[in-house]
């Protein structure tokens, strides 16, 4: 997988951002995504930068996103009750790979409204689900 202009920023060994261009497919627009990895944290996070996704859904709520403050929309890639995902697996293979398949299916949710990617939808109030902070 070809990620495109990365950008590694390190905060005071506090916090890791990965930034990185990515297209949903051959034919999908490309969009700027940030990988956040703090070590205090049970689990990276993976942030839409640009393009807006909200601008992008013209109002309608995103499926499957973290609430967030800052830059970016956080993208919900899997369910950590589930332990889909565990330290140790390669982030390329998950975190990467399921940010591509995320955005294959925001696209499909653009063209016909309805969310295909299957899983789990949280509100706000399932906040522990989440891994909320």
């Amino acid at each position: 997988m070809n990620l495109p202009q990365p950008e590694t920023l390190f905060f005071a060994g506090k916090e890791l951002r990965f930034r990185f261009s990515i297209a949903s497919g051959p034919f999908g627009r490309t969009y700027r995504c940030e990988l956040r990895i703090k070590p205090s944290a049970a689990f990276p996070e993976m942030f839409v930068l640009s393009p807006d996704l909200k601008l992008l859904s013209n109002g309608k709520q995103l499926p499957h996103v973290y609430p967030s403050e800052g830059s970016g929309v956080r993208l919900c890639l899997w369910l950590p009750m589930k332990r889909e995902w565990m330290a140790g697996m390669p982030l390329r293979d998950t975190y990467i790979a399921w940010t591509a398949e995320w955005l294959t299916y925001f696209e499909l949710w653009l063209a016909t409204g309805e969310w295909l990617g299957g899983g789990v939808h949280l509100d706000s109030a399932d906040e522990k689900l989440q891994g909320g902070r």
